[in-house]
């Protein structure tokens, strides 16, 4: 039995959620100020007391987490859970898009991106006729169903691409809900994901708005690397290139251009329609309306 001041000082030090690796890594720490010797004793007896909670987390794949925490589940703030939950991960989406105050409008959902989870091997696109890739861009974009049900928020667990973290860094300050201490895509990085996954990003129309907002603070060379690091399948620096040029950089289009000059018509985003407006210098169709025709 602990003394109530030490149960008390315990159920603080326990707030934090975390998977079953970190919480005992955590209880070896704590375990000092008590007289357990061993870890799992320890933990045992925590959980005995109730100071720790074991909370399931149930995803819509079917996939179970269990999350350990001295607070009750609907008090656990969902984007300390995202990063426990999954811990090899960072945050992404619109949760990078808020961070990077490229948008004033509140995430309702938590993107993470869990490096574990690969995505299908894909076919090399220069391969690919332009009817074969239109084939692919009429389609929806797929959605990720790794999706878990917090309070008022969805947590939607994306997966990672290939190889290292290109373009990813810590978080290090408290204006966003991003937990310092935590990973979550750099300015250049975010730009490319959104481009790249606009459903994952408050949708296609909102485009313009992100780089009209990172327009003074961009790093293009840093972008590239970037960009070349990840290695696409598909030419999304055409749609990169094509919204910074419509966007008042025209010095970071011509980069872009001049690196990866394009070759195949494309698409902004998944869903074309036979109304999408052509432009021939980028060679990209896009919805009327989505940028300044001036």
């Amino acid at each position: 039995m602990f003394s109530i001041p030490k149960r008390k000082k315990l159920i603080e030090q326990l707030k934090k959620p975390l998977r079953s690796k970190e919480l005992r890594d955590r209880a070896a720490e704590l375990m000092t100020a008590t007289r357990h010797q061993l870890v799992a004793n320890f933990v045992a007896t925590l959980e005995d007391e109730g100071i720790v909670q074991v909370h399931t987390l149930e995803a819509r794949n079917g996939r179970s987490i269990p999350i350990y925490s001295s607070s009750p589940l609907a008090e656990i703030d969902p984007y300390e859970l995202a990063a426990a939950a999954l811990p090899d991960g960072y945050f992404c989406g619109m949760s990078a898009i808020y961070h990077h105050s490229l948008t004033n409008q509140i995430p309702h959902s938590v993107y993470w991106c869990h490096k574990n989870l690969m995505p299908r091997k894909r076919k090399d696109s220069r391969k690919m006729s332009d009817a074969r890739i239109r084939g692919a861009f009429v389609k929806p974009a797929r959605r990720s169903n790794f999706v878990i049900q917090h309070s008022a928020h969805e947590i939607i667990v994306i997966a990672g691409v290939r190889g290292p973290d290109h373009g990813v860094e810590q978080v290090r300050h408290h204006h966003s809900p991003c937990p310092i201490g935590c990973s979550v895509t750099c300015l250049e990085r975010t730009l490319i994901d959104a481009v790249v996954s606009p459903h994952y990003n408050g949708g296609v129309m909102s485009l313009c708005g992100y780089f009209h907002a990172a327009r003074q603070r961009i790093d293009v060379a840093r972008m590239l690397e970037i960009y070349q690091g990840l290695d696409f399948v598909y030419p999304y620096a055409q749609p990169l290139g094509f919204f910074m040029e419509r966007c008042g950089m025209p010095a970071c289009a011509k980069e872009i251009r001049s690196a990866y000059p394009p070759r195949q018509q494309f698409y902004v985003n998944h869903g074309a329609k036979s109304t999408w407006v052509y432009d021939e210098r980028w060679m990209v169709f896009y919805p009327k309306g989505i940028v300044d025709e001036d």
